[in-house]
């Protein structure tokens, strides 16, 4: 019988090897970077959520001493459901999130184009407009506290002075929604405007430059070349970062 030789291997096959046991090695040291990182987070965000959702399932309250805990099954959300209170609460949830996202989105995609373009002090422009997303939220809320207060807030006493109201108004409990959307548009307005001119900043140029060339107007270039190229990604980084800080106006105000 004719045995058959085993072929020697090559440079490439060996240089393959080698970068296989390298960047197994390099996942390795990886992993064992983020282990620390990724406890801290199972430890303050994945074991509370954990534990939330067993105590949904059971009697347990808050600050209930030493009561027994038991078991309820789906009892909690069977009341949940048909409460009341908790239906208007998610209809205005709703609301608020319709109001604010819309009108973010827009004055975002405006504020957007306008830094983008170039003009003398456009730097300047672009750090003042990240002033209201740079403070922090519980001094932004005492602060619009302050300015819609009916007793001694600006914003009654601008609105008396341009004659668009007869009297002071407290806003806050009189008109909750629209206060609330306002400060929220006005917190994170910059913020979109940030995300919607990082995607502007990455369409290249020399598109425009051949839209202008085969005679398509500012607005065509608008439509068919920046919409497209930021409604994607971009919105729906605005609609993620809206979701995520939904009840953060409300809270703070209410505070």
């Amino acid at each position: 019988m004719s045995s058959v030789a085993t072929p020697a291997p090559t440079g490439k096959t060996t240089r393959r090897r080698r970068g296989t046991k390298l960047q197994r090695r390099q996942t390795r040291l990886a992993w064992l970077l983020l282990l620390p990182s990724l406890l801290i987070v199972a430890f303050v965000a994945i074991y509370p959520l954990g534990k939330t959702v067993y105590q949904s399932f059971t009697n347990q309250e808050f600050l209930a001493g030493i009561t027994p805990t038991k078991w309820v099954g789906l009892d909690n959300y069977h009341q949940l459901i048909h409460d009341t209170i908790f239906r208007d609460s998610v209809v205005l949830t709703l609301k608020f999130t319709a109001i604010t996202i819309s009108i973010e989105f827009v004055l975002g995609l405006t504020i957007a184009l306008v830094v983008n373009s170039k003009f003398r002090g456009r730097g300047v422009m672009r750090a003042i407009m990240l002033v209201p997303w740079a403070i922090p939220t519980v001094v932004a809320a005492k602060m619009w506290l302050w300015m819609l207060d009916d007793t001694f807030g600006v914003i009654n006493d601008l609105a008396i002075r341009l004659h668009l109201i007869a009297h002071s108004q407290s806003w806050i409990t009189q008109h909750p929604l629209a206060a609330v959307s306002a400060v929220d548009i006005w917190k994170t307005t910059p913020f979109v405007a940030l995300l919607l001119l990082a995607g502007l900043q990455v369409i290249p140029g020399d598109l425009y430059e051949a839209a202008e060339v085969d005679g398509a107007s500012q607005l065509q270039q608008f439509r068919k070349i920046s919409t497209t190229r930021i409604a994607g990604r971009r919105s729906g980084n605005v609609i993620r970062q809206n979701c995520c800080s939904l009840f953060a106006p409300s809270t703070a105000a209410a505070s």
